[in-house]
């Protein structure tokens, strides 16, 4: 889709820590890149290593789009930090292993590329992780928090055997004694943890028991079918319970069933015979180039997110480097971030006007440039100055008419000016969010769009994983729910969107630099 002319200006941005400090990673002696249809994957390792991990990727991807009737999107880019101890520094988290952000901006995944014995697997953190982005990206079914963990976990030990066959439901070893704790919830419980959500000593039971049940009710042969029809009503906005009880039946019955599965002393699995998975097997491996290797430690450190009272030192850093290396696109880009972020606009522009000239169509570099020009414009009120990012948010469009990016900083950008909504901008947020519907940024934007033109219902299921997400974090989101749920209208949902300050705008004057 690509965004036309618009009109004549009016003159009038899943649970993850910030890097802690500024200190980039050690730096790699081998980085390597490995390119697929879904995926930009970067490590530090031997180059068959990286194209095995990135074609079983693929495989994953197939086989979960196949399951799960995922829409296509944007790709996806991975770091691979070294060990565990890189994603601590990384994050400042002990507790996180690895993580995936889906954004508008480009979905990221920082992993490592070694784990300790006993902790789960590189690959069961990968797989979790892109398993939440999988299914968010079929905008047609809405999962619950229980459903959505537990099928996270149960794909996550999902693996291919010599013949390429897919085999789902090997045990989560790594969390044994969370699955075999001194305390379990029904299924009662389970099925109403979205109406009630778990206390946070409870919350494993989403992932445990989510993870019994999804496995009884997909892979046990006992009830078959009836999983996706559960999943189907509460689509069409059934209330869970309900839906339950109807799919079902006696949910005390479906607790004793469940309860005899677990006690076997072996649990089935479920095989995806190799000929029925449409994974794309085409790797492109190359060595990073010096410059891209050089800054990569302090790239992941900005692409992570960094603090506005460590950005500066960050930035200085990078500078000798990038330095060496104006004409590469890559380390440039990379710089125009880190001096965007440690508010050195001049330097970020002057960073990202280098990365276009070595690669012309870099979407990037174009959008950063649009975020200054919308500082200046916002700083002398010109209207000359709205235009000119506007024509540069266009030709960023041009580049890639499928990158989602331009489409939400235009629709933000007439935001933030103020005046009529120009043609194409509600079009163009409702097309993003087809592009990444893991977003959950993205989700809010388009359901206000969709509010406002009388689509309650599409608005809602857009909102519904958020408002429900059993990690918390979204009670706006929430409330706006309720209030669709009790039948209130466009206006008073309108009004109700801007009490809850869900107007939410990448180019909103900030009151204060963030903590």
């Amino acid at each position: 889709m690509k965004l036309s002319v618009w009109a004549k200006s009016v003159s009038t941005a899943c649970g993850l820590a910030l890097a802690s400090g500024v200190g980039a990673l050690p730096a790699h002696a081998e980085w390597q890149e490995a390119k697929s249809a879904h995926f930009r994957v970067y490590g530090d390792m031997v180059p068959d290593t990286l194209r095995k991990r990135t074609e079983n990727l693929e495989r994953f991807d197939a086989v979960l789009r196949s399951l799960l009737k995922a829409d296509e999107g944007v790709s996806s880019t991975i770091f691979m930090t070294r060990n565990r101890d890189e994603m601590q520094k990384l994050t400042g988290q002990p507790l996180i292993l690895g993580f995936y952000r889906p954004t508008y901006e480009g979905p990221i995944a920082f992993i490592p590329a070694t784990l300790a014995a006993g902790d789960l697997t590189p690959t069961q953190v990968m797989f979790h992780e892109y398993a939440h982005h999988m299914l968010l990206s079929n905008m047609q079914a809405f999962y619950p928090g229980w459903a959505s963990e537990g099928l996270a976990e149960l794909f996550s030990t999902m693996s291919f055997d010599e013949k390429g066959n897919a085999i789902i439901g090997a045990p989560v070893t790594a969390r044994a004694d969370d699955m075999n704790g001194a305390h379990h919830w029904t299924v009662k419980r389970l099925i109403d943890s979205d109406v009630t959500p778990p206390k946070v000593d409870e919350l494993v039971e989403v992932y445990s028991r989510g993870w019994l049940l999804c496995h009884y009710l997909l892979i046990s042969g006992k009830r078959p079918g009836q999983f996706f029809q559960y999943i189907d009503r509460l689509s069409r906005s059934e209330k869970p319970m309900a839906a339950a009880q109807k799919v079902f039946g006696d949910l005390d019955k479906l607790d004793d069933e469940v309860e005899a599965y677990v006690r076997r002393r072996s649990l089935p699995s479920w095989l995806v015979p190799a000929d029925k998975i449409k994974a794309a097997t085409a790797v492109a491996l190359r060595p990073l180039r010096e410059g891209e290797a050089a800054i990569m430690p302090y790239r992941m450190v900005s692409a992570n997110g960094i603090r506005v009272d460590k950005a500066e030192g960050l930035a200085a850093q990078a500078r000798p480097i990038a330095a060496r290396y104006p004409d590469d696109p890559f380390v440039q880009r990379a710089m125009t971030e880190m001096e965007f972020d440690a508010k050195a606009y001049p330097a970020a522009d002057a960073a990202a006007q280098r990365a276009l000239a070595a690669e012309a169509g870099n979407v990037d570099a174009l959008a950063y440039r649009v975020r200054i020009m919308v500082k200046k414009a916002q700083a002398s009120g010109k209207a000359e100055d709205w235009a000119a990012a506007r024509q540069l948010v266009l030709k960023a469009n041009q580049t890639n008419p499928n990158h989602p990016l331009p489409f939400v900083q235009f629709y933000d950008l007439a935001r933030a000016q103020g005046g009529p909504m120009p043609a194409g901008a509600e079009d163009g947020i409702l097309r993003a969010v087809v592009l990444v519907p893991s977003d959950m940024g993205l989700r809010l934007r388009a359901a206000i769009v969709l509010i406002g033109q009388g689509d309650l219902a599409t608005a809602r299921s857009l909102l519904a994983p958020a408002a429900l997400s059993p990690h918390g974090g979204y009670a706006a989101i929430g409330e706006l729910v309720k209030a669709m749920d009790a039948g209130q209208d466009k206006a008073a949902l309108q009004a109700k969107i801007i009490d809850l300050k869900l107007n939410i705008n990448q180019f909103a004057i900030e009151k204060k630099d963030k903590e």
